[in-house]
This record gives structure tokens, C-alpha cells and sequence, in this order.
């Protein structure tokens, strides 16, 4: 993965694969960087697939979460896709996230 230069601590963009890479703990602190960068991608590269390296992510906010999810949004609408790639650490909590979510009965 080649890199350009950090936008701040823990979040850098990527040329190759085309996308960002994030480290540490992320709370919602991280979050305007993160959007702006995403935004900024998305914008100059519609329709195609952002990578989000998550490897070296310790920690994630729901909004952090939430984030992603939105910007994977943006991104669908316009022919493209936020590819995540997870530590296994995130990847068991993102499953034990939805098993639980799917277990938890509907409001009336």
C-alpha cells in the first residue's frame, strides 16, 4: 500500500489500493477528518470501490460506525462501494453486532 501524506495522526490516504488507512482508537474526534476525506474521494473518484483499512484500528465510536455506513451510502448511490478491511478483533464485533441486533424483538 503506497501512502501520501497524513491528513492527521492515525488516518492517512492511499493511492493503492485507492482509499484511507486508520490506526489507533477512533472516536468521534476523528470524524470530520474521516468524512472530509471520504467525501473528497468519493467525489473525485465516482464508481469506484474506496478501500478502509481498519486493520490497525483498536477501537470505533458508533458514530464512527454510522459514519461508514453513511458514506458506504453516498457511495452505492453513485456506481461505487466503501470496501472495509477488518481486524479480526473488529470483524468478531461487527458480527456479534448484528447477531445481537437480530435477536433484539421489533418495537410496536
Amino acid at each position: 500500500m503506497s501512502l501520501s501524506s497524513p491528513a492527521r495522526p492515525g488516518l492517512c490516504r492511499t493511492s493503492r489500493p485507492l482509499g484511507v488507512r486508520l490506526a489507533g482508537s477512533l472516536g468521534t474526534f476523528a470524524d470530520g477528518a474521516l468524512e472530509r476525506c471520504l467525501a473528497e474521494l468519493l467525489s473525485s473518484y465516482p464508481g469506484r470501490v474506496i478501500h478502509v483499512d481498519l486493520i490497525a484500528v483498536t477501537s470505533m465510536s458508533l458514530a464512527t460506525t454510522a459514519l461508514l455506513v453513511t458514506m458506504d451510502d453516498r457511495a452505492r448511490r453513485r456506481g461505487g462501494e466503501l470496501r472495509l478491511h477488518l481486524s479480526p478483533e473488529l470483524e468478531r464485533l461487527c458480527e456479534t453486532t448484528v447477531r445481537a441486533q437480530a435477536r433484539v424483538a421489533p418495537r410496536d
